[in-house]
């Protein structure tokens, strides 16, 4: 699959990182001047909860065969702090169709790293090939395609580690 472009995941967040924004108003400014037997938070909660779903919904039906990795993983990382936000908000169950959603989203991810890394690895090998092979003084030979495979495998860990931790809850 291309790229979908940075541009139309990215406002798809901004948008639904603005309907939270709304409802963090709701919470902040609206809820305490009103009786609470309104019930103004539930109606907000819900009416948010199902918008976000919805919109989520239409644009990863649309887009899903072709988002690349870093779109998947900019995805991935706003579902993941989405629970913690929702979380604030006293919804603890999200909908089945946003976690099938998520969790198609980690397959496809998981998909397209390994295969990310099968091409790196088969590059390595195929690059080493080509390169002078050291020996040591017991006879040993030394290759260095074992550790730039263990550098690519690290560093793919280390952006999904520095994205998925769910540490950079937005408000």
């Amino acid at each position: 699959g291309g790229k979908v472009g940075g541009t139309e995941v990215d406002q798809l967040l901004k948008t639904v990182k603005g309907m939270v924004g709304a409802l963090f108003m709701v919470v902040d400014d609206l809820v305490p001047m009103l009786p609470p037997d309104f019930n103004v938070l539930a109606l907000f909660q819900k009416a948010a909860e199902e918008r976000i779903n919805r919109k989520v919904s239409i644009f990863y039906s649309t887009h899903k065969d072709n988002l690349d990795v870093n779109e998947l993983l900019s995805l991935l990382s706003w579902a993941d702090n989405h629970k913690h936000v929702m979380e604030r908000f006293g919804i603890y169950k999200l909908s089945p169709e946003f976690l099938s959603i998520e969790r198609d989203l980690y397959l496809k991810y998981e998909n397209k790293v390994s295969s990310l890394q099968m091409l790196f690895q088969g590059r390595i090998i195929t690059n080493d090939i080509h390169h002078e092979i050291s020996t040591l003084h017991g006879g040993a030979k030394v290759s260095s395609w074992p550790q730039d495979l263990m550098v690519c495998v690290e560093s793919q860990l280390q952006i999904a580690l520095s994205r998925l931790q769910g540490a950079s809850v937005d408000k």
